[in-house]
């Protein structure tokens, strides 16, 4: 079986971060509710953060089972409506995303 996973790190303005925990927090309920997701969590990362005016860094993990689950994902509303405020947001430059695709190695 074919694994994929992506780790996405978010540097969030401060005065943005309740806004964007809100609705990263639908999105990752939803996603977590989709048959083959395997694990979607999100993180923070206070090491990153080195004063009080400087962004909050988020990291975001998701790992996804079998062909097509991925552009199944993309395609949920849940998914579609995090997407839409987080392209808003990085126009706006209030939220920096770094994408990384990774394969998981080692798996249960």
């Amino acid at each position: 079986m074919v694994f994929e996973g992506r780790l996405v790190r978010l540097a969030v303005a401060p005065d943005l971060v309740a806004e964007f925990l809100e609705r990263v927090s639908a999105n990752v309920t939803g996603s977590r509710q989709e048959p083959q997701n395997l694990t979607f969590g999100l993180a923070r990362s206070p090491e990153e953060e080195t004063g009080p005016d400087d962004p909050a860094v988020f990291y975001l993990w998701e790992e996804f089972k079998g062909e097509g689950a991925f552009a199944h994902h993309h395609g949920t509303a849940h998914f579609q409506a995090f997407r839409t405020w987080l392209e808003g947001q990085q126009q706006a430059g209030r939220i920096a995303v770094r994408r990384l695709v990774t394969r998981p190695l080692l798996r249960d």
